[in-house]
């Protein structure tokens, strides 16, 4: 039986015009879908991540009873999201097909913010921190550095070829350059569908918008991991923002009718 999310995720793969088959499960999991181009072949599976329920109950209670909620959620690495990354990655790598397709996790975000989910997703991937420059003569300029933390991407290179994040509205195509197809993904009739809406994250560095942590030190150093990243791009002061929080305010307005 087809769930609803992959219903509209095979319409949506249908729009770009690739076409979906559903995998059968026997006793073991696998993957959900094999989705076919022109030239390329992939498998792809689904997995949601909804609002935790007792949070979500919280904010719902406080936004009806005060008319307005807040919420804070860590960006960085962590929670649920890498033992959803490691089950999904796990099926893929249970899926025996010929020819070699490209493997591709695809993460739906449906919880009551599903905008910080999405984040929390590319930063579980990736291993992003976000990190202070007081170098920069622009105030306190920051940026993203990925693979600075444990990440997803390099854990699962083996398996993952990539990623598809997003709601079921709007999503990206993030690109595992620890891969070993990532190159040909990069080209790949799916990376052209998605066009802009690609994360690559060696394209990203050439333009100066992120930081690449490509270093052999052990990820449980941070220190160490800072002090390449400063010498690889010859800084000096650099401050990881260790306590990013997302900080959610969400009012509701009540109208009164003047009785």
């Amino acid at each position: 039986m087809i769930s609803d999310e992959e219903q509209l995720v095979a319409e949506y793969l249908g729009d770009l015009g690739f076409s979906v088959t559903k995998l059968e499960e026997g006793a073991k999991q696998i993957a959900d879908f094999r989705v076919k181009g022109r030239r390329d072949t992939y498998l792809v599976e689904i997995k949601s991540k909804q609002s935790n329920p007792m949070k979500l109950a919280r904010f719902l209670s406080s936004l009806q009873e005060k008319g307005i909620a807040e919420e804070s959620e860590p960006m960085r690495r962590g929670g649920r999201i890498p033992e959803v990354v490691r089950s999904g990655a796990h099926q893929l790598r249970a899926t025996h097909t010929k020819g070699g397709p490209y493997r591709l996790l695809w993460l739906v975000a449906m919880g009551h913010h599903p905008n910080v989910q999405v984040s929390q997703f590319r930063s579980s991937l990736y291993g992003i921190v976000n990190i202070v420059d007081f170098d920069d003569p622009s105030a306190l300029a920051s940026r993203d550095c990925f693979y600075f933390e444990e990440s997803d991407f390099y854990r699962y290179r083996h398996v993952l070829d990539g990623a598809i994040i997003g709601t079921l509205e709007k999503c990206q195509l993030c690109l595992n350059n620890h891969a070993k197809h990532s190159d040909q993904l990069r080209r790949s009739e799916l990376a052209i569908a998605f066009g802009e809406a690609v994360v690559d994250p060696e394209v990203l560095a050439q333009s100066n918008r992120i930081w690449l942590a490509d270093t052999g030190e052990a990820r449980g150093n941070p220190a160490a991991v800072l002090k390449y990243v400063q010498a690889k791009y010859g800084r000096r002061r650099l401050s990881v923002m260790w306590q990013s929080e997302m900080f959610s305010v969400t009012a509701e307005v009540r109208m009164d009718n003047g009785s």
